[in-house]
This record gives structure tokens, C-alpha cells and sequence, in this order.
């Protein structure tokens, strides 16, 4: 048994070795432990005081530890040299319930009780934007299915493809009819709609 937070412990994640372990608890710490006889390596890091730590992930390599947190943040630490890897990424709106490593280590991806998926570049400290120059990387989904930018309503999305569009990252829609391409260089937004087409019944 593996002792030490003082609060609830919500993740844990092996190293790739299986040689360690990193925790994530409720205490606002994140621990990491060497499996081989179940001691605290270092000191705890300390994310905020009692701020929940509720996603954790090693590196492939091992020597980075990605963790989500309650404070919507994503955070990296270099836990040879005891230091975090530049800021927190920031831009979910709610806590981040998991986080994951690409299988090279140059990105990062997160998922929120928010509703999105947000992946970051480690290298450039940046969102990840899939196939255009990023123009788009500050849109929005609400919970009430109208993608915003700023103050400016957008377009509006159907439920059953709103609950599970990856946004405002990736032009890609995951749903549960298949996988769908929004195709948004001829579309009407925003102020430049004058109407609305409903067809008839008949």
C-alpha cells in the first residue's frame, strides 16, 4: 500500500517501465512513488493547496508528468529536474478529467467537463490546429449547441452531434452515426445570415 496524500486520491498512471508510479490527489499534490519498494520519490509537488489533481500521465520516455487539474489547467513537470516545463496550458473552462501523451511525446491531450478535447504542442507551448493557419482556434461550443467567437454567434450544432464534436481545435466530428467532415469555407456565419429555410411538412 502506497501512503501519503491527505486527501482523495482521483488518478494514478504507470510509468512505461512499470517501474513508478504518479498520483494525483484532492490535497492539491501530485506523488510520485518507485514501485520496486514502495518509497515517495522527492518531495510532493504541490499544484495549489487543496485543489483537486484529477488527471496524471508519464512521458513515454518517463521523464515528464502531464496532470489535469480542477482549476482547468494543464500542467507539465520535469521530475529529473524537480521543475515545471514552461506555463500551464490554459483554455478548458472546467476540470480536466484526463490527460495523455502522444505515443512520441510532442503533444498532448486532454479532456474536460467542459465537453472538449483540447490537444497542445509541448514543443511550442501551443493548441494543436488541425489543417488550417489556427483562424479559427478560439471558437466555442456552448452547452446550448451555438458555436461562438467572441460575442458572435457562429452557427448552431444538433444535439446529437454537438454532445460529441472535438471543438474548437479539430474540423473532425466523433459521433455516434460515424465520423462526419465539416466542410466550413463556403458556410454562412454569423452577420452575414439573412434568413432561415425550414422545410415543409408536405
Amino acid at each position: 500500500m502506497l501512503e501519503g496524500h491527505s486527501g482523495k486520491v482521483w488518478s494514478v498512471a504507470y510509468s512505461t517501465d512499470g517501474s513508478k508510479l504518479v498520483s494525483g490527489s484532492s490535497d492539491g499534490t501530485i506523488r510520485l512513488w518507485d514501485l520496486r519498494d514502495g518509497s515517495s520519490i522527492g518531495d510532493p509537488i504541490i499544484h495549489k493547496e487543496n485543489e483537486m489533481i484529477a488527471s496524471v500521465a508519464f512521458s513515454p520516455v518517463g521523464d515528464y508528468i502531464a496532470w489535469g487539474a480542477d482549476d482547468s489547467t494543464v500542467r507539465v513537470w520535469d521530475w529529473g529536474k524537480r521543475e515545471y516545463v514552461g506555463k500551464p496550458f490554459e483554455g478548458h473552462r472546467d476540470t480536466v478529467w484526463s490527460v495523455a501523451f502522444s505515443p512520441d511525446g510532442t503533444h498532448i491531450a486532454s479532456g474536460s467537463h467542459d465537453g472538449t478535447i483540447r490537444i497542445w504542442d509541448t514543443q511550442k507551448r501551443t493548441p494543436w490546429v488541425d489543417g488550417d493557419d489556427g483562424a479559427n482556434a478560439d471558437w466555442v461550443l456552448e452547452r446550448d449547441g451555438w458555436m461562438k467567437r467572441g460575442k458572435d454567434l457562429l452557427l448552431w450544432v444538433p444535439y446529437e452531434v454537438a454532445r460529441s464534436l472535438l471543438t474548437p481545435h479539430c474540423r473532425s466530428v466523433i459521433s455516434s452515426c460515424g465520423s462526419l467532415k465539416l466542410d466550413l469555407r463556403d458556410a454562412t456565419l454569423g452577420g452575414q445570415w439573412q434568413g432561415c429555410y425550414i422545410q415543409s411538412e408536405e
